[in-house]
């Protein structure tokens, strides 16, 4: 109890809740970074440019120093409580490329959606095949780019597996434009995208205590995955829709610029 005390203190995070600590320290950093570059370098582009990298050296430092401790975590001594503070840390800075990524990605995602509303319909096709060319990328570079777990400070080749992730971002997004067309469909991926950070706090939860109560009424063991799926699914979707509104609004002001 007092180890995971002290995990959760220095913000290394038990379980599914090291994403939280992590996203925490990411834009922290984040913030301090555009907020300088504002400073030394007002209204230019340069200073998005040195931002940029300066996150991306961050990135190739954490990979390093994190494959470097790694082995810590399982010392008996000291060395395992200060791996603690450190990986925390080393986490939290190889996710701010992406966090600033995401802060100046919302602008020019707003202007391809004002160009994609008077294009013509050939401009979907195109924007369809650039997402199926950059999804089809990172499937065949994550083989080479070996395990990726930045919970466990694993990066594999943390060059191709920064790679791999921004592709994949770019993928996703192009894909996201072509979805918002489809009525439905747009609404549902929408809710799921707003409370996806909640539902992964919740679910590990959920599913934990279905198991238990699946135990104790000795539900048959082939029906125990279906019924924690389902529950783990609708609960963590049922208290999303109720928290997703404020849930939203605080991570909204906690990575605002």
């Amino acid at each position: 109890l007092g180890e995971y005390f002290y995990e959760t203190v220095i913000l290394y995070g038990i379980g599914v809740l090291w994403f939280l600590s992590a996203l925490l320290i990411a834009g922290i950093i984040a913030k301090a970074l555009i907020r300088l570059s504002e400073k030394l370098f007002p209204g230019k582009g340069i200073g998005i440019v040195i931002v940029i990298i300066f996150a991306l050296i961050l990135f190739a430092t954490a990979a390093a120093l994190g494959t470097a401790i790694r082995p810590w975590l399982w010392n008996a001594s000291a060395l395992r409580f200060l791996y603690y503070p450190l990986a925390a840390l080393l986490k939290g800075a190889s996710m701010t490329v992406f966090v600033i990524f995401g802060c100046f990605i919302p602008e020019s995602f707003e202007k391809i959606k004002e160009k994609l509303g008077s294009a013509r319909p050939y401009a979907y096709g195109t924007l369809a095949l650039l997402a199926l060319v950059l999804l089809l990328a990172v499937y065949f570079l994550s083989m080479p780019a070996g395990e990726i777990d930045i919970n466990m400070l694993k990066f594999g080749n943390f060059g191709l597996s920064l790679i791999t992730g921004l592709l994949g971002f770019a993928g996703v997004l192009m894909l996201s434009l072509l979805l918002e067309k489809v009525p439905v469909l747009s609404g549902v991926l929408a809710f799921f995208g707003r409370s996806s950070l909640l539902i992964m706090v919740i679910h590990l939860f959920i599913i934990n205590l279905t198991r238990l109560i699946c135990s104790k009424i000795s539900l048959p063991e082939g029906l125990i995955p279906a019924v924690t799926i389902i529950a783990a699914l609708g609960v963590s979707a049922g208290a999303a829709a109720l928290l997703s509104r404020p849930w939203a609004a605080l991570m909204s002001r906690l990575m605002r610029r």
